[in-house]
């Protein structure tokens, strides 16, 4: 797995760590080449330390891996243009690193990986400029992943999930939106059967003669009625995870 935005804790929990990549590629210890036996010969000394084993082999896989990703990187491209927002390099990045798998710059790798990316600032409590341009940069970066995968031909083995922390209310606070419950996250990719909307939406937000069950209050905060986590029951059958 593959983190374009640090340490993501939704890759965690492998037996595998996640590979972290910049946004503009791996970022390479720019004298390896000329210290690297220096390295191997200090890291390659016995410890009678747990931690100091552990250490140097933690820093040698860093260094050999950080170099080998690096280089594969530098030699990959993309057919399509990519922006400058923080979220369109990083699923630069994320196209760069499938076009290498898909030329066998690496063997004996899994099937299938996760690649994790993140676009902040939608905490819009002061007003929605924050939310547009955020929302327009995430556009702007999958019409342009989704257009380079169809390009190599790999848009069918892909899917692309969104999730985020929390919603917003419908309604605002004189500038902006508060914190809301129930919101919105779509799944796309090549093979998904796409089209479809699920889980339920009020027909009004206050005076309802039912009440308005699924709107807590008349901020327009709404209840769930699709768990965030049952979108990911498709995507784990879709990585090969058969039920029990």
């Amino acid at each position: 797995s593959y983190s374009i935005s640090g340490s993501g804790l939704i890759l965690e929990g492998g037996p595998v760590p996640p590979t972290t990549v910049d946004d503009s590629g791996s970022n390479r210890f720019g004298w390896y080449s000329s210290v690297s036996s220096d390295l191997d010969e200090m890291l390659a000394n016995s410890s009678r330390s747990v931690f100091g084993e552990t250490m140097a082999r933690q820093m040698q896989a860093a260094f050999e891996a950080t170099e080998n990703l690096g280089q594969r990187l530098a030699d990959s491209t993309t057919a399509t243009a990519f922006g400058n927002s923080g979220i369109e390099r990083q699923f630069e990045q994320v196209a760069k690193v499938i076009n290498a798998a898909r030329k066998g710059a690496w063997t004996g790798k899994p099937e299938r990986q996760a690649f994790f990316v993140q676009q902040g600032g939608f905490d819009a409590h002061g007003g929605p400029a924050g939310t547009q341009n955020g929302l327009a940069n995430i556009d702007n970066a999958l019409s342009s992943f989704t257009t380079e995968m169809l390009v190599t031909g790999a848009w069918d083995d892909v899917v692309v999930l969104t999730a985020s922390d929390f919603a917003r209310t419908l309604t605002d606070n004189g500038l902006g939106t508060d914190h809301g419950w129930g919101g919105n996250m779509f799944i796309a990719g090549g093979l998904v059967r796409g089209g479809q909307v699920f889980g339920k939406f009020p027909n009004r937000y206050a005076e309802c003669d039912d009440g308005c069950p699924l709107n807590i209050d008349a901020r327009g905060r709404l209840i769930p009625t699709t768990p965030w986590e049952g979108v990911w029951r498709g995507v784990a059958e879709w990585f090969g995870v058969q039920q029990e």
